[in-house]
């Protein structure tokens, strides 16, 4: 397994080939494929970067837990961000996911979670995560990719409401947070409809608190612009 991304450099480590392990290094970090060493330190990790920015706590740390068990789960497509020490400081995620326009379903992959440890945040790290599996998700043949979030910053990576290309809200409606990237121009001539959320997006509030308990205890904090109260 190997992709194109420009200037990137994919170097050996262990006894897995560079190839297989997807792995890229610069001054300071290292990014290569998550293992299932990692599962509960990148859980931690997107539950410290997700805590308390959309509601009181969060809930991503256990979407990444069953999207894993998810048929949508897309494990070449799932990064982490090592500092020189060895620490894990970054990680994000993909599901494959339809366009319906009708009875057609246009087959594409959903972004998220990408999350960074909170003293991380700040130095490219996140932009760096998406800009690698953007290029591996086009090695793939992927059409295009979509995700919610923030426009001030994935904007940045060359998203645009998703409304431009003809893709909606499951409902149907448009809202700027809902954002496209086109990773094929010919293949998304054809693609438009409406976004079709995997159910594994669907949490239980008693299943959080019971798998909260693995965790080191937080305490949840109603922030002004927080989405959810």
């Amino acid at each position: 397994m190997s992709f194109d991304a420009g200037k990137n450099l994919f170097i050996g480590q262990g006894r897995e080939p560079a190839a297989r392990r997807n792995i890229e290094m610069n001054d300071t970090y290292t990014y290569r494929l998550e293992e299932e060493k990692d599962f509960f330190t990148t859980e931690n990790l997107t539950r410290e970067a997700f805590w308390d920015v959309y509601k009181p706590g969060c809930n991503e740390h256990l979407l990444l837990h069953n999207m894993r068990k998810a048929p949508c789960f897309i494990k070449d497509l799932a990064y982490v961000c090592e500092a020189q020490d060895g620490i894990i400081v970054g990680a994000s995620y993909c599901t494959e996911t339809r366009i319906r326009d009708g009875e057609t379903d246009h087959i594409a992959l959903c972004i998220g979670p990408i999350g960074v440890l909170p003293e991380y945040q700040g130095r490219g790290i996140g932009l760096k995560l998406l800009s690698i599996t953007l290029a591996r998700a086009k090695a793939l043949g992927y059409s295009c990719a979509v995700l919610y979030g923030n426009p001030d910053y994935y904007h940045k990576s060359g998203f645009t409401d998703a409304a431009r290309f003809g893709i909606h809200n499951q409902d149907g409606s448009d809202m700027s947070a809902f954002m496209c990237f086109p990773l094929d121009l010919n293949k998304m001539a054809t693609v438009k409809g409406c976004y079709q959320e995997d159910p594994v997006f669907n949490l239980d509030e008693d299943e959080l608190n019971e798998f909260e308990k693995r965790f080191p205890p937080k305490v949840k904090h109603s922030l002004p612009g927080q989405i959810f109260g």
